[in-house]
């Protein structure tokens, strides 16, 4: 008989919590991880994954209840919104615009990759497009919202196998993008090294500090932006307003926005950026550690041989893609490196892996104005809206 072990929402966040110092730990303590910018979140969520799946192939279940997860989500997603001055966006127009582009180069080769190797492995060619952006690009939610629809207008039961493949491209996400930057960026070192270009530096991290007041006032910035949204999503719900129907984090990135250029205004009232960027830290940090904690690695172990090699594949065409195109066209330098490492992480997995590994990246090399500015909001926005388009596209044309 199996044994059963179920820890309550309060026991579950402590263990999180230790479970993400773990993290910190382990990457200290070895320097490879620390060396290529592996997220002490991913470090720790992994370690504890793997130890609750040999749990599990013993007969010994560990459920942990973690409610704040959401919470932390939409906060994190609000920090988006907060950092995101109407200026800066302007500014930035052009590099988001770019980033756009190839990312809708990447998602099609991405479904058109999946396609073509499942048609060779002797799969239906709708399999490849599961192992493709609908999970890989889209992540859980999108590929279980999928699922459904798959099964409906092509009679594939394809749930398990959309679970296994997300969960499989959040692992790798996250795990393939800091040594990617931090190779980049080494090579820009040796570059600026060898031409003794004075004028050319790496950007550095400054000491700085906060107090109680400024976290304060982030935390209600960040509190009424999520209730605020999620006010908004049911109103639009119960109005049956559909064509304002949108996730409730895509309310709190505007709602941040709006927010933070109002707060312009009043210089009073502005959010200190380094305490924002504490807080939304501490926020993705523990959600991405509970939602990797929660994955049901013995998913990916019921994958068959075929699906293996089209994720190994699409595991190829992310590295090849962020690391010659997206590198190339972003412009070659610290920036683009970051962006690249970011891509990796919301190309397979989602936009919190991705700026986790960037906020790994920027700790050691140093801050990254144009990458966080890129990242997100190409990310946690317009990028689903492009997979959306996609991934209808290729349905029609399979039909």
């Amino acid at each position: 008989m199996p044994s059963v072990f179920i820890f309550d929402s309060l026991w579950s966040f402590v263990i999180v919590i230790g479970i993400l110092l773990l993290g910190y730990t382990l990457n200290n303590k070895i320097l490879i991880l620390e060396k290529f910018n592996i997220p002490p979140a991913i470090t720790g969520g992994l370690f504890a994954a793997f130890v609750i799946t040999l749990l599990h192939f013993n007969r010994i279940s560990v459920s942990l209840s973690v409610p704040q997860q959401d919470m932390l989500m939409l906060m994190f997603f609000s920090s988006v919104g907060l950092n995101a001055n109407v200026r800066k966006i302007i500014e930035g127009g052009h590099s988001i615009l770019v980033f756009l582009a190839l990312s809708a180069a990447f998602i099609f080769l991405q479904d058109g990759l999946g396609i073509t190797l499942a048609k060779i492995l002797g799969l239906e060619p709708i399999i490849g497009l599961v192992a493709g952006s609908i999970t890989l690009t889209g992540g859980h939610g999108t590929a279980i919202a999928w699922a459904g629809v798959i099964e409906k207008n092509f009679g594939l039961n394809v749930l398990e196998l959309s679970i296994a493949s997300a969960t499989f491209g959040l692992i790798v996400g996250g795990i393939i993008g800091g040594p990617l930057a931090h190779k980049r960026i080494s090579s820009l070192k040796a570059k600026c090294f060898n031409s003794c270009a004075s004028t050319v530096k790496m950007p550095q991290n400054s000491s700085q500090t906060t107090t109680s007041v400024e976290i304060l006032k982030v935390l209600l910035a960040l509190i009424f932006c999520v209730s605020s949204a999620k006010l908004i999503a049911q109103n639009v719900v119960t109005a049956e307003i559909s064509w304002f129907r949108m996730p409730v984090f895509v309310y709190a990135i505007f709602i941040g926005i709006i927010m933070t250029n109002c707060l312009e205004l009043l210089p009073k009232c502005k959010l200190e950026k380094f305490s924002l960027d504490f807080v939304s830290n501490l926020c993705l940090s523990l959600f991405l550690t509970m939602a990797i904690v929660n994955l049901k690695l013995w998913h990916i172990f019921d994958l068959a041989i075929p699906l293996l090699i089209i994720l190994f594949f699409q595991t190829m065409l992310m590295v090849i893609f962020s690391y010659w195109i997206t590198f190339n066209f972003m412009g070659r330098n610290y920036d683009a490196a970051v962006i690249l490492g970011g891509q990796c992480g919301f190309g397979l997995g989602s936009t919190p892996t991705a700026v986790t590994i960037m906020n790994s990246i920027v700790a050691h090399h140093g801050p990254s104005n144009r990458a966080f500015l890129v990242i997100p909001i190409a990310g946690a926005f317009f990028n689903d809206l492009i997979n959306l388009v996609i991934i209808e596209s290729y349905l029609h044309f399979l039909k």
